[in-house]
């Protein structure tokens, strides 16, 4: 496991590299983006609390991790 901080907002440098080692694309359903063109995102929410590690990073496409931190309204 790498620490970097867990109150850093951005994954950067060897913990962003642990996550796309990890992961190697996208994590949506059916998405095959591969990591290098990913962005790693917090699965529990930065802003409610979410720490900056590895267990709590997943790699998301631009596309879907905007969709997932900006979910269409409802009808």
């Amino acid at each position: 496991m790498i620490d970097v901080g867990e109150r850093t907002r951005l994954y950067r440098g060897a913990l962003r590299r642990a996550i796309q080692v990890r992961d190697r694309e996208c994590q949506h359903h059916y998405c095959d983006e591969p990591a290098d063109r990913c962005q790693v995102d917090h699965i529990d929410d930065y802003a409610k609390g979410g720490l900056t590690t590895q267990d709590n990073g997943r790699l998301y496409c631009g596309p879907h991790n905007r969709g997932r931190n900006n979910p269409p309204n409802g009808p």
